[in-house]
């Protein structure tokens, strides 16, 4: 999709992002029908040097949506960074050190695929 206008970023949001049901707002985002959070994708994206496709890639998922995790941050960063920081102090990321934490993060869909993968 060629964004041109803001319309067309409100009709990319609304075709891949959605509340958490469980837990409302922009910080907690997901990808609709995937369930990847937002946060995540944009962390991927920065360790990728800002490479959408390999992100979309090792998430399994259309390119379209890494864009539009791009577009709903753009919009929400400061809630999004907040969310991000939390994991980072909460030891929530993948840096956890308890073997249990991390193959629940691994097999959700938080993790990139090929994370996911190798924890089973």
């Amino acid at each position: 999709m060629l964004i041109q206008s803001d319309l067309d970023i409100d009709i990319l949001l609304a075709r891949w992002i959605e509340e958490d049901a469980h837990r409302p707002g922009p910080a907690d985002a997901r990808l609709r029908e995937y369930g990847v959070a937002v946060w995540a994708i944009v962390g991927h994206l920065e360790g990728t040097g800002e490479d959408a496709q390999q992100t979309a890639t090792d998430y399994d998922v259309p390119l379209e949506a890494v864009i539009a995790s791009q577009q709903y941050f753009h919009r929400n960063a400061v809630a999004i960074d907040a969310r991000r920081a939390r994991n980072r102090a909460h030891g929530e990321a993948l840096t956890t050190t308890r073997r249990g934490n991390v193959n629940e993060i691994h097999q959700s869909g938080d993790a990139p695929r090929s994370v996911r993968d190798s924890t089973r």
